[in-house]
């Protein structure tokens, strides 16, 4: 009898090892198709622990477009001058006392890009030491890398330069729309850091001749977006409009400062740009066989939209500070929107996650 009972449980032990071996041969063919736990490296380029960087990844991008609109913050209420000329430190002091008013503002902001700046370190050495060689996320990690490097220092020559505050010269005229590019190139970075970090398959610009042509001139027509609204914002802070009227005779030559007739440029380069741009992601992602595609599409039309009336009422109201920032978030967005919008419209053999 107990012969018996001994080779039931046997039978029914060779049974659940035999289970538990088909359901793991299941999982482990399973899991390297999503990415998740890299068990194949060579089948999906994606190896273990990928949510935790990808996680990563996307916290990093965020934390860089905060410090960007803080940034814009600092510009509006005049504070760039609030540690002095001096870089890094603040007034000589790597934690200066009486933090107050300007020297607040500066200080606060000083510390979250040196933040942002870690984060971009870590993850683009993360993915490097992660990712093998020939992968476009390694090249999206040196970019990111790169630009935030160029990024501190545009900032360090604004600070020691004295380019900040209350100056109008043409050298800060110049610095800001390099400023507010720099940034935007290492945004899409960051942003296509993530997307692949999410296991998004590689971008492929072959057999897309037609949309490459479009929508590199939409991104393009973005960053002189770009760089003609940093004058602006210069102009709107150093010279701010009192009413809609006195912006159109600042165009004229009698205007107070150069940089008074230079922001009527803003304005009429968005709207065609922004038309062009929603036009093109319309044109492209209504119709695409990716549901992300055409969301990515309706979005950017959408922002398109709110920016336009973001931008119109920011002059009615006289450009006040907090619309300002609501400005550059929307601007942001799109340009985040259009980067992922361009990568989903050329991806090949996206991995699910």
């Amino acid at each position: 009898m107990n012969e018996d009972a001994a080779k039931g449980r046997q039978r029914v032990l060779q049974s659940v090892t035999k289970g538990i071996s088909a359901s793991s041969v299941g999982l482990l063919s399973f899991y390297p198709r999503i990415g998740v736990t890299g068990i194949s490296r060579r089948a999906t380029g994606y190896p273990p622990h990928m949510s935790r960087l990808a996680k990563f990844a996307w916290a990093t991008l965020v934390v860089n477009v905060a410090v960007v609109i803080y940034g814009a913050f600092v510009r509006a209420s005049g504070s760039g001058a609030g540690c002095g000329p001096s870089w890094p430190t603040c007034d000589g002091e790597i934690i200066p006392g009486g933090l107050d008013g300007a020297r607040a503002v500066e200080f606060t902001h000083r510390v979250t890009s040196a933040l942002a700046a870690l984060m971009v370190a870590v993850v683009a050495i993360w993915v490097l030491r992660t990712f093998e060689k020939g992968q476009q996320i390694r090249t999206a990690a040196w970019l990111s890398g790169i630009f935030i490097i160029s990024e501190s220092l545009v900032g360090a020559v604004l600070v020691l330069a004295e380019w900040v505050a209350d100056d109008a010269s043409a050298a800060r005229t110049v610095m800001v729309p390099v400023h507010l590019v720099n940034t935007f190139v290492l945004l899409g970075s960051l942003a296509l850091l993530a997307w692949w970090a999410s296991g998004r398959g590689p971008v492929r610009v072959a057999g897309a001749r037609g949309f490459v042509w479009y929508f590199s001139a939409s991104v393009l027509g973005m960053i002189v977006v770009s760089a003609t609204g940093g004058v602006t914002a210069l102009a709107d802070t150093l010279f701010p409009l009192e009413s809609v009227g006195e912006g159109l005779s600042s165009a004229t030559a009698d205007a107070e400062h150069f940089l008074t007739r230079l922001r009527v440029i803003h304005p009429v380069a968005a709207i065609a740009i922004g038309a062009f741009t929603a036009w093109m992601a319309w044109t492209f992602g209504a119709g695409a066989e990716k549901r992300l595609t055409q969301r990515l599409a309706v979005a950017i039309v959408g922002i398109v939209v709110v920016q336009f009336f973001a931008g119109m009422t920011n002059i009615v109201l006289g450009t006040p500070v907090w619309l300002q920032l609501i400005h550059l978030a929307l601007a942001d967005l799109l340009w985040l929107g259009l980067v992922f919008f361009g990568a989903s419209t050329l991806e090949t053999e996206p991995v699910p996650v």
